[in-house]
């Protein structure tokens, strides 16, 4: 059994972990309800005009009928090999049992592999930073420079 204090310091550590990752994710929700083109702290005005502009943008309707589509297939794949995987590890005994069990369960343990292998081979592109328009438009500049004049750009409204 822990103690008292192990119990509550590992309870406080937990809700700092999860404060961690869920407010940095709620900071950006109530960012995409802003209403103004820069993003200043507090937020004055609400509104959902960005995601009006983005769905009448053709290219953001097609990057999100892709994911859905990728997002299926996916889904069914994953639903199709795990429960084969379950029965056949659940109903019988066989030689690997359980390294097919393990190489099952390790994708949800360390996703963070799969992070590490796409940073260490990324895409071939050039393009570095994220440059938004200010209209609901947006692209990718190749150096620094670039996208400081845009940034400056787009804070001067030109």
């Amino acid at each position: 059994m822990e103690s008292r204090a192990t119990s509550s310091l590992l309870r406080a550590w937990t809700i700092l972990v999860v404060l961690l990752l869920y407010v940095p994710l709620a900071v950006i929700v109530l960012y995409a309800f802003n209403r103004s083109n820069v993003q200043t702290w507090p937020i004055k005005h609400f509104s959902t005009r960005w995601f009006s502009v983005a769905w009448h943008d053709q290219e953001v309707r097609d990057a999100f009928t892709l994911s859905f589509k990728v997002a299926c297939a996916a889904t069914t794949v994953a639903l199709v090999l795990g429960t084969a995987a379950a029965f056949a590890v659940a109903r019988y005994r066989f030689f690997g049992v359980n390294s097919v069990s393990f190489l099952v369960v390790i994708p949800i343990a360390l996703p963070g592999v799969a992070a590490l292998a796409a940073t260490v081979n990324p895409a071939s592109s050039t393009a570095l930073y994220f440059v938004s328009r200010g209209d609901g438009s947006s692209f990718f500049s190749d150096n620094l420079g670039d996208h400081n004049r845009a940034v400056d750009k787009y804070i001067r409204g030109q």
